[in-house]
């Protein structure tokens, strides 16, 4: 009888083993889109594209970057200069975690947590010497962090409600590309 309790300890012992193997392997997985970042941006053009960056993080697979500057007439034009869209892969979303509060961290500026289209993500904005001004967005998909970088003009007085209205459209598109992965 003893036995036959300890095969079946064993044996519940092994299913269990087995399953939380095939949950952490499997079923942590996320599925990425077939492009991280968006090549048209409405009222930008697209000006680069850098694939494939050499990894500045801890557990950094790489990173892509993405480079807009406002259409002529358009509804950012004279207020911002140039946006970028980057997204870091990492090999797993802890390090993704860490590398996150590091980017944060070197905002300078007060970050405020926000949603957007029911992801939640920090942003800030910031005026420096001269009215040079910036705002950006940094947000987490799994494995993967995004950071939308918008400038101002050095001439002239800045928009920053603009700047941030730009990095959520540029939010916006990325968040679509997740949606159609």
């Amino acid at each position: 009888m003893n036995n036959w309790v300890i095969v079946a300890v064993v044996l519940g012992a092994a299913l269990l083993a087995t399953a939380l193997v095939i949950a952490m392997v499997g079923g942590s997985a996320v599925r990425l889109p077939e492009e991280l970042l968006p090549s048209e941006l409405a009222g930008f053009e697209l000006v680069s594209r850098f694939d494939h960056v050499e990894p500045i993080f801890d557990g950094e697979r790489y990173s892509t970057l993405v480079s807009f500057a406002p259409l002529p007439g358009g509804e950012f034009a004279g207020k911002v200069e140039r946006m970028g869209v980057t997204a870091y892969l990492f090999q797993s979303q802890k390090k993704a975690e860490a590398a996150e509060r590091v980017l944060l961290d070197s905002t300078g500026a007060s970050a405020e947590e926000i949603k957007v289209d029911g992801q939640t993500g920090f942003s800030y904005a910031a005026v420096g010497a001269g009215a040079a001004a910036s705002a950006g967005l940094i947000w987490q998909e799994g494995p993967v962090i995004y950071q939308v970088f918008v400038t101002a003009p050095d001439e002239g007085e800045s928009d920053l409600e603009a700047l941030k209205r730009a990095a959520l459209g540029a939010a916006q598109a990325v968040l679509r590309l997740w949606k159609k992965g």
